[in-house]
Formats: structure tokens, sequence, C-alpha cells
């Protein structure tokens, strides 16, 4: 979960207040680690105490039934992060190895009040005053997310037509991803979804995109050219939905 917005909207004590009614008193503490990321913002702290919570085993909730059905006690820990925009670049990286690897059992809640005022074009030194409204569109541009009206271009570039080739199209349409800045990582993973959600393609196909998906991701890995990659990338996948 991220948590977007101006100090003192409540942020963190949302957060909290979720936790105690999730675990109870009983649970609060060993299911909930709170950390201040601008004053715990190291790489030493994910590697040691982020890990070493994400990693425990799950306490295990009372057997009272009456606390049972007042609160629920899901089966995760929770970890939350005040002012994570602050954490240092390596200390950013480790997370997210930490956030891949345990996601089974610790979830992770982000606040990110810096990044709302920066969004919206304000200088650092007038970080005090009110931010501007906050969007879907702010939301997608802190976590990178390719918008969905680009998405519903890239599907549709994809998907079966009566011309002989859809090269110029999808050439065109990669262009611009490039010029727009978009990772090709990103659209990768993104257009992926697309396709498993797709109850028009095949099995067989899916296959065969999966395959696709591997060797462009495999490329990236590599350092290869982004525009040239994820041409060849959207050139396959239009060529196995087509064969249907």
């Amino acid at each position: 979960m991220l948590f977007y917005g101006s100090p003192g909207t409540g942020k963190t004590s949302t957060i909290l207040a979720m936790s105690k009614s999730l675990f109870g008193p009983a649970l609060v503490r060993s299911r909930v680690l709170e950390l201040n990321a601008s004053d715990e913002r190291g790489i030493s702290i994910v590697r040691e105490k982020i890990k070493d919570f994400a990693r425990m085993h799950l306490s295990q909730p009372p057997t009272d039934p009456t606390y049972r059905s007042q609160y629920p006690c899901p089966p995760f820990k929770i970890v939350i992060l005040d002012e994570a925009d602050s954490m240092t670049h390596d200390a950013q990286s480790a997370l997210r190895r930490t956030m891949e690897k345990y996601s089974r059992i610790t979830r992770f809640c982000l606040s990110s009040a810096r990044l709302a005022r920066y969004g919206s074009g304000k200088k650092k030194e007038d970080m005090n005053d009110t931010p501007s409204k906050i969007t879907v569109r702010s939301i997608e541009e802190v976590s990178g997310m390719v918008p969905d009206s680009v998405m519903d271009r890239v599907v549709a570039a994809l998907r079966p037509s009566k011309r002989t080739s859809k090269y110029d199209e999808i050439s065109n349409l990669v262009t611009d991803l490039v010029a727009d800045g978009w990772s090709a990582s990103q659209v990768l993973s993104q257009t992926y979804k697309a396709v498993l959600q797709d109850e028009s393609i095949s099995d067989e196909q899916k296959n065969q995109i999966l395959k696709v998906c591997s060797e462009f991701d495999k490329r990236l890995v590599d350092g290869a050219d982004e525009h040239l990659s994820t041409l060849d990338f959207m050139l396959q996948i239009s060529g196995i939905i087509q064969s249907n």
C-alpha cells in the first residue's frame, strides 16, 4: 500500500488504526514494525531491521474465539515506512528485493508526502505550501506505471486486423513510448498482464508469448537497446496473436 499526501492528514494514524483493528492488542507489537525512513533510511536498516522482521515466522494468534471474532488476525505482518521517499537509493533497491521475497507473509505501507509537492512542480523551498490535488495520474507518476490510456493503445496495436502488416502502427507506437520516457521493463510487465487477462487469446498462444517476454526481459537485463527491443517484442506478440 502507498499512502500519499501532505503532512498531518493522518496517513500514519490510519495505518496504525487499521493494524490495531486487524491484530488487536495481543499481536500488534509482534506483527507491526513502524519506522521513520527520514531518520532510519540507510541500507543497513533495510538489511538488518526490516529484513529480519520480514522473514520472521508469524506469531500465533490467541485461540480465544471472542478475540478472533473481534480481530481477524490475517496471516501476514505489516512494515510501515514513514517518509519512504527520503530513503537512499541503495536502501530503496534493497527494500525492493525484500518486498519481493517476503511478500507472502509481510505487507509494506509507504508514505510519500514530499513527492506530492515535487509532482505539482513546486520547488524544494516551497515544501510547506499546500500541494495540488492528488489524482490518479499523480499516483501513476509516482509508481512509474504506464497509464491505462497508453496501454489501451498498446493492446489495440497488438490485436488482429485486416491489414496485411501492422509494422507502421506498432513502430509509431513504440516511438511514442520511447519519446515519452516509459520504461521498457514496465511496458513488458503491463503488456504481459494484459495478455494473460485476454480470454480471446488461447493458452497455447499465451505460452508462446511468455517465451517472447522471457527473451525480451533477458535482453533488457543484458543492456540491449530499448527502442529496438520493444519494437521486436511487440511485433512478435502481434504475429502470435494474429495467427489465431
